[in-house]
């Protein structure tokens, strides 16, 4: 498995984190509750080590069950981990992740919660952001 020191933030910037000796594997999980907590069709992560990962600003919490809890950002939203309370290590969520393109999934859990519609998107019309005139023009004019 290839491994590498993984950065990340979130959106607003305010909190930031690095990951050392992470894995570039992730895994998607499909169950209703990381769905529903990274608002999307499944939850993409990257497993790292609780010790090797250090944070610039400081996450927000949420006890998420009684068995886990979730960081996010308290001011952007953004979600930025998932971690059993009584694991060594933590998912941190692959769109913070600054790498993200070099990331592959590797395997998937929750499957019992897979939304079957979005299994397969090949063959979907595909736009890039960038020739969308409207959005364009709004980045001009903010």
């Amino acid at each position: 498995m290839t491994m590498m020191t993984l950065t990340g933030h979130c959106q607003c910037g305010r909190i930031r984190f690095t990951a050392s000796d992470a894995p570039t594997a992730t895994e998607l999980c499909h169950c209703a509750m990381c769905r529903r907590a990274v608002g999307n069709i499944h939850m993409a992560s990257v497993s790292a080590a609780r010790a090797s990962v250090t944070w610039v600003g400081e996450p927000a919490t949420y006890a998420s069950s009684p068995i886990a809890t979730r960081g996010f950002c308290a001011h952007c939203g953004t979600p930025l981990y998932f971690a059993y309370n009584d694991s060594e290590r933590m998912d941190l969520m692959a769109g913070a992740i600054d790498q993200a393109d070099a990331l592959r999934p590797a395997s998937q859990f929750g499957v019992e919660g897979r939304l079957e519609a979005f299994r397969d998107l090949d063959g979907l019309p595909e736009a890039r952001t960038d020739d969308d005139a409207q959005i364009m023009e709004r980045w001009a004019q903010a």
